[in-house]
């Protein structure tokens, strides 16, 4: 989850998160429980916890801007699978 503290562990890779991931194209995840509505979501080991809080922090103000332009408009966070993570 960070590059020096907070690391996942190896034992959750495989277990507790079963696929790799990008937030928004950009932020490499590790994801999890993947059929439920809310999955689990870290930071890759290596890269630093801000990088999602700052990713995600533009795309809230993308969503808010367009949901004042669009009322309607309906926001689904855009996360890609890139592989599974081999236990």
């Amino acid at each position: 989850m960070s590059v020096f503290f907070n690391r996942v562990p190896a034992s959750e890779l495989g277990t507790t998160f079963t696929h790799y991931g990008l937030f928004c194209g950009c932020v490499p995840i590790y994801l999890g429980d993947l059929e439920t509505d809310c999955p689990n979501v870290a930071v890759r080991n290596g890269v630093p916890d801000f990088l999602l809080d700052m990713v995600d922090g533009l795309f809230s103000a993308f969503c808010l801007v367009c949901s004042l332009a669009n009322p309607a408009f309906i926001a689904e966070y855009p996360l890609l699978i890139t592989g599974r993570i081999k236990p």
